[in-house]
């Protein structure tokens, strides 16, 4: 309880399925007799996540809802490209209260004055493969970077139990430091392949928080030119 009150703090915002192989085959002992129905093969969250890592630049577009103990109602936009280069960016009610998020990062230096850690890229693709996006959002609400951006994301979030509820849908729970922590569905799209939606429960003694997220994915995405441009003063 105490790990899922923590995360319930920050808002973790959702994960997906953990690591894991390729697609299964269609079928075994040779190929598939015409007319004989073949079951389709189950989008997974690895492949997901290992569209996301290969990419050199990707972009989402996400609308976020957090209803129950913690809400928020967001539209947000996530940039990563090679070189430590990334943007977070939201707009909308976080806690009831306004909220206005823009973190940059050109591979340098970030908006916040530090230097570009090492994984930001990384970071940030695991951090929306396995926990969703609203997490990192809430830290560069306040002033932070993108979790674990120093390198080490992958060991601490996992998933665990994953199973397949339909050929583009996947429940599993969520572990972070060692402790389970939420439960969440993902939906899938072909081709990529690329999430699409994403439900997480974090429960904790006082009652639960939901958060619901919708995904539209650029794998193959060319920044423009003021992507990675500090915004401006406020």
């Amino acid at each position: 309880m105490r790990r899922a009150l923590a995360i319930a703090i920050v808002l973790v915002g959702s994960i997906g399925c953990g690591r894991g192989g390729g697609r299964p085959p269609l079928a075994a002992g040779g190929p598939v007799a015409p007319g004989v129905a073949v079951a389709p093969v189950a989008l997974t969250q690895a492949e997901a996540e290992a569209a996301l890592l290969a990419s050199p630049a990707w972009r989402v577009d996400a609308t976020i809802r957090a209803t129950g103990q913690f809400t928020a109602d967001l539209e947000a936009t996530a940039i990563v490209a090679v070189g430590n280069r990334a943007r977070l960016r939201a707009r909308g009610t976080f806690l009831g209260q306004p909220a206005a998020i823009d973190w940059v990062s050109d591979g340098t230096v970030t908006s916040t004055g530090g230097a570009a850690p090492p994984a930001t890229g990384e970071a940030i693709a695991i951090g929306i493969a396995r926990m969703g996006l609203l997490h990192n959002l809430v830290r560069a609400m306040n002033g932070a970077g993108p979790d674990h951006a120093e390198g080490g994301a992958a060991a601490w979030v996992e998933v665990v139990g994953p199973r397949p509820l339909a050929a583009d849908r996947v429940a599993f729970g969520l572990r972070v430091d060692g402790e389970d922590a939420a439960d969440v569905e993902l939906t899938l799209a072909a081709p990529g392949p690329v999430m699409t939606a994403r439900r997480i429960t974090v429960r904790f003694p006082g009652g639960e928080m939901t958060v619901e997220e919708t995904y539209r994915f650029t794998l193959a995405y060319t920044p423009a030119a003021d992507d990675f441009a500090a915004p401006p003063p406020p």
